[in-house]
């Protein structure tokens, strides 16, 4: 899981709707971890996320496209 801030201050947790769309957006050795739909809520509860933004391309340099 990650955490970024957006453009407007909140706290996102960052998730991917699909591996294939993990690798698109972040690169092939990204690390990752299966949550199932229903337990998000709580998710997102225990890690105080304030939005969450599905599918977001990370920018160069912190991609995981290094193994």
């Amino acid at each position: 899981m990650e955490l970024r801030q957006t453009t407007g201050g909140a706290l996102a947790l960052v998730l991917y709707t699909s591996l294939e769309r993990l690798v698109e957006c972040c690169g092939e050795h990204q690390p990752w971890m299966k949550v199932p739909t229903k337990e998000l809520p709580a998710v997102v509860e225990q890690v105080g996320a304030q939005v969450i933004r599905e599918d977001v391309p990370l920018p160069g340099g912190t991609r995981g496209e290094d193994g």
